[in-house]
């Protein structure tokens, strides 16, 4: 209890960095001990001992002079205890000439260069980071059994190495596959006793070191257990440097939310020495912690009679007791792995236990009975046969039978099989949204054709170029959609006259077409500055509108048809209506909020799908309009929270479905209907497969994560595409091989599992983006502004948080001598780009 100016004094004069803590830190007895009575043979003794002045080698310390001061009392003897040859004052002398010496300027080289370029671990959290750290913790624990410790033992004696760090070599590994990072570092304590003179000593001697241990190049186990050895050598021979001197020094950004330089830690002991004797009394630790934890993730190993017993200590800010005990029960999983097969890389280890194993492969896939090998254009003529007087399609004011729509297809169709069009042939179509539209993408499937159709809208080169990437050799138009194409195309263009009242089918010969072949050709951004051509199969639109498990579709259903037929969301428009009996309602070009809330609350629609951005702003205005729906379903980007949980209280009755999924997998991947427990989650969830389609989350070596685990979304089942039409460098690499789970695609999206099987979207690992619900590659639109002969350097990024604040912008860097102005570029990218991918502001 001294003074503040005698703390100070005395705090400068021991030099100690610990003992200058103690001082400033205490304002009160650092130590305080309790006896309770519990009865009389029975007792506890409750120590309470501030860490400033004491470590872990101190309670050994402790209990050895207790048990021999209470021995020999019991004796009848006085204090046995020696004078101590030295004091802590006498090491804070030492420490005080390190620093001020040649070694330390040593050290801190070593200690600098060691971690020169070192980043923040980014490890997958249940809860977003606070911006303080609160200190509140938990801890959970798990025991290694004997028989495997042993066997862990072995192992690291056969490689030159000890316990400590065969451990914390797998706990390195574990970071990495639950980080993806290859530079891994990690905090550890030392005991800080380097000479013998301080073994007898109370106090703080103990010191944080960073171990920082490459893990790239996915390394065989023996070879990274060496890496760990050595660098855990290398740390013990410079450990003196005090871990506050390292931070003064390497000036880590300041940020309340985490420690400097590191956030996980490693602790290995054994259990602290028991005394022999206590004047006959028997003597039982009872382990007691406080209720907080310093760092984010703090696994420590300590020995049992029983075996190590491996403890997770957490931030409970930041995860769950669920997941801490999901990650202890993967590091004791990747020990097994490691003594059963220490020849295997990094990557090839497990820590997935096989129940987790049996778990995600039953939530990846959603096997169900539909017409599997039927294509569009039967189930159509059948559809159409068995409805033959139901509404079809209504358009301003028209409406046209199943009966009307396929005598006329048929008709047309017979004009396309007479001029050539073969199995399989790609067949453009550029239309204005109408009646006549759907004439012509039923005729080209009746036909046998693949439908391409090209938005009248683009720019003409850019129309041009889709033309050629496809091959079309046949093509459609309606009136006034025949200008847009080149001059070329003028005499072999098959003109769309519209839908008649002629009762006689056209009885159509049969074309050799299964679910195999493709249907559908979309074009969607490339990275190299030209689209890309996607086949689509029969079976995968089949399977996205028959006898699905995300919505249910019948004969009394009406959809609306807002989406471009471009757009890949069109199919489920216009198949999920005609394939079921149900009605199409056609909307002109382009609609806005007004005309499609208008078209839901006059024609009776039930169905309606929109993109995030549209889905935001229509419950914005015109949330009453929207309560006819049976379905609402929105995707395209991340749906705002706000106004999910506005459509939950204002349209109690209309189920909200999150859909998600790229056009290589036909529409839909993933589905999720929205309820009122998902406003409390980070996101609102994706959901699980559609039936029929398979999801798995893989690492970069293409292995199952675990739950609460970033991994890419690979994806495949029947709505899988056929490929990239004439691109097969870009099919091979989209489209791989899995040697367990076939033939899958990589969507290159971020994904996690939550504990009940829902899939929650992160984000993406490339630059590809979603902006007003379209996919677009920035590469594209930069490799279109980099071709203008006054553009020297370019770059697009997006800007904006949430889907209708999304908006792309695009810097340039003039040539030599060059002086283009904005509106100069902006009107070079509008002769070459659609609208929905041109910069909003250059």
């Amino acid at each position: 209890h001294l003074p503040a100016d005698r703390m100070d004094e005395e705090a400068d004069r021991l030099g100690s960095i610990e003992a200058r803590r103690a001082f400033r830190l205490s304002n009160g007895p650092l130590i305080r001990a309790e006896l309770v009575r519990i009865s009389p043979e029975s007792h506890i003794l409750h120590v309470s001992i501030h860490h400033a002045v004491f470590d872990g080698m101190s309670m050994t310390v402790l209990t050895s002079e207790l048990a021999d001061i209470y021995q020999a009392y019991f004796d009848g003897r006085t204090c046995p205890l020696e004078p101590l040859a030295i004091q802590f004052g006498d090491y804070s002398v030492w420490q005080k000439d390190f620093l001020n010496g040649p070694e330390m300027k040593q050290q801190l080289g070593y200690w600098k260069k060691r971690l020169e370029g070192m980043t923040e671990l980014d490890l997958p959290t249940d809860f977003p980071r606070p911006p303080v750290k609160s200190w509140k913790g938990d801890i959970t624990s798990t025991l290694l059994p004997k028989e495997l410790t042993d066997k862990l033992h072995s192992l690291a004696a056969h490689n030159g190495a000890t316990l400590f760090h065969l451990q914390l070599a797998a706990y390195m590994i574990l970071l990495h596959r639950y980080t993806g990072s290859t530079d891994i570092a990690v905090g550890t304590p030392v005991t800080g006793r380097t000479r013998g003179e301080l073994e007898p000593l109370i106090g703080v001697f103990i010191n944080s070191l960073i171990l920082r241990c490459d893990l790239s190049g996915n390394p065989g186990f023996s070879g990274f257990l060496g890496q760990v050895r050595e660098t855990a050598l290398e740390a013990l021979e410079n450990q003196e440097l005090p871990f506050e001197c390292l931070v003064r020094e390497l000036r880590p950004e300041r940020d309340q939310s985490r420690n400097p330089l590191f956030q996980v830690n490693f602790n290995h002991h054994r259990s602290f020495a028991q005394p022999g004797t206590f004047g006959g009394v028997s003597l039982t630790p009872i382990p007691s912690r406080s209720p907080g934890t310093i760092f984010d993730l703090h696994f420590f190993m300590v020995e049992r009679k029983e075996g190590w017993r491996a403890s997770c200590d957490y931030s409970s800010d930041l995860f769950s007791r669920t997941s801490a005990d999901r990650m202890l029960g993967h590091f004791k999983r990747l020990l097994e792995d490691i003594v059963q097969h220490p020849e295997k890389t990094i990557s090839q280890l497990e820590i997935l236990t096989d129940a987790e194993h049996a778990q995600i492969k039953d939530w990846s896939r959603r096997p169900a009975d539909y017409p599997r090998d039927a294509t569009i254009s039967s189930l159509f003529l059948e559809t159409a046969t068995r409805f033959p007087q139901r509404v079809a399609l209504e358009s301003g004011g028209l409406v046209f039978t199943y009966h009307q729509l396929r005598t006329a297809a048929s008709a047309l169709a017979l004009k396309l099989i007479h001029s050539g069009v073969n199995p399989g042939d790609p067949v453009a179509i550029s239309a204005l949204a109408g009646p006549e539209m759907i004439m012509g993408h039923v005729a080209i499937l009746l036909a046998g054709g693949c439908c391409v159709p090209i938005d009248p809208a683009y720019p003409a080169d850019r129309f041009a170029m889709l033309l050629d990437d496809c091959g079309a050799t046949h093509a459609l138009a309606t009136a006034g959609c025949e200008n847009s194409f080149p001059s070329k195309w003028k005499g072999t263009l098959t003109l769309i006259t519209g839908i008649g009242t002629d009762t006689e089918i056209v009885e159509l010969p049969e074309v050799a077409v299964n679910a195999e072949h493709p249907a559908h050709l979309l074009f969607t951004s490339g990275s190299t500055g030209r689209p890309k051509c996607v086949l689509l199969p029969h079976r995968g639109t089949v399977r996205l509108v028959r006898d699905n498990d995300f919505i249910s579709i019948g004969c009394e259903d009406v959809f609306l048809q807002a989406a471009p037929a471009s757009f890949d969301a069109s199919l489920l428009e216009i198949w999920g209506a005609l394939l079921n009996g149900g009605k199409l309602v056609l909307m002109p070009n382009g609609p806005g909020l007004e005309e499609i809330a208008g078209a839901v609350r006059e024609k009776g629609v039930t169905t309606l799908w929109l993109t995030s951005g549209l889905f935001q702003l229509m419950i914005d205005e015109h949330a009453d309009s929207l309560k006819g729906l049976r379905y609402l379903l929105s995707g395209g980007d991340v749906l705002s929270p706000s106004h999910v949980r506005k459509t939950l209280d204002s349209l109690p009755h209309t189920k909200l479905i999150n859909g998600y999924g790229p056009t290589e997998n036909t529409t839909f991947t993933t589905c999720h209907p929205i309820t009122r427990t998902d406003l409390d989650k980070p996101s609102i969830p994706i959901g699980r497969p559609i039936a029929n389609t398979t999801v798995h989350l893989l690492d970069q070596q293409l292995r199952p994560v675990p739950v609460g685990i970033p991994g890419e979304l690979f994806t495949g089942g029947d709505g899988l595409a056929i490929g990239y039409l004439n691109a097969p460098e870009l099919t091979a690499e989209k489209f791989i091989q899995h040697p367990e789970f076939g033939r899958l695609y990589r969507t290159g999206d971020l994904c996690r599992l939550a504990v009940d099987g829902c899939i929650e979207f992160l984000g993406r690992r490339d630059h590809q983006v979603k902006v007003r619900g379209f996919r677009i590659e920035l590469g594209e639109i930069e490799a279109i502004l980099a071709s203008h002969p006054m553009v020297r350097h370019c770059k697009a990024a997006v800007r904006g948080d949430s889907a209708e604040s999304k908006r792309i912008l695009a810097w340039a860097v003039p040539a030599d001598g060059a002086t283009p102005t904005p509106d100069q570029l902006s009107a070079w990218l509008a002769e070459r780009l659609p609208s929905f991918m041109r910069p909003d502001g250059i």
